[in-house]
């Protein structure tokens, strides 16, 4: 299995990896916790102060509670059916 080395600063694969990450977690924010998108932008800025490595810790984390920390909310039911549908794009079920 490929890896991808997040010290190297010229892998547009990390960096691909990274942004796809950071724009689920915006779109979080925006569609399922109904915040400002920019906290996860503001966010992932404050993370470029930190080495590669702990910023690959973060995309460990998942983007639906990363959101919701973001956003300062619980993250309910109703949250997890709407990331479902808004953010991954999955059909409810019975559908």
């Amino acid at each position: 299995m490929p890896s991808v080395d997040p010290f190297d600063p010229g892998n547009d694969m990390w960096a691909a990896v990274e942004n796809s990450y950071w724009r689920t977690v915006a779109r979080t924010v925006d569609v399922v916790f109904h915040a400002n998108a920019g906290l996860a932008w503001q966010f992932r800025q404050r993370l470029f102060d930190v080495s590669p490595l702990e910023r690959a810790l973060y995309l460990h984390d998942d983007p639906l509670y990363v959101a919701a920390s973001l956003a300062g909310s619980p993250v309910t039911e109703d949250h997890i059916r709407a990331f479902s549908i808004r953010v991954l794009n999955k059909p409810e079920h019975g559908q």
